[in-house]
């Protein structure tokens, strides 16, 4: 589970919990160490953004296109608030 890689117990509901992993969490900090690695080097790369529309319209507009079909490698981009 994500949480755990933080280190920390993890209560959920339904009696689901995790004791605390100093293991799992030193894992995660190797790996994103090598994701940032990778990423840098450019021996991978994130998947293009399109920006949507703000507000209720980009999102009707996202899942047009996700209706559609027609979405592939790309990451949709919805801000649903203007600040």
């Amino acid at each position: 589970m994500a949480l755990e890689v933080f280190g920390e117990e993890v209560i959920l509901p339904d009696g689901y919990w995790r004791s605390p992993s100093a293991e799992k969490k030193d894992e995660a900090v190797c790996f994103i160490r090598l994701f940032e690695k990778l990423l840098n080097a450019g021996k991978i790369q994130p998947h293009p953004v399109q920006v949507l529309p703000p507000g209720f319209e980009g999102v009707l507009e996202g899942l047009a296109f996700l209706q559609s079909g027609n979405v592939f490698e790309v990451k949709h981009i919805c801000k649903l608030e203007q600040t």
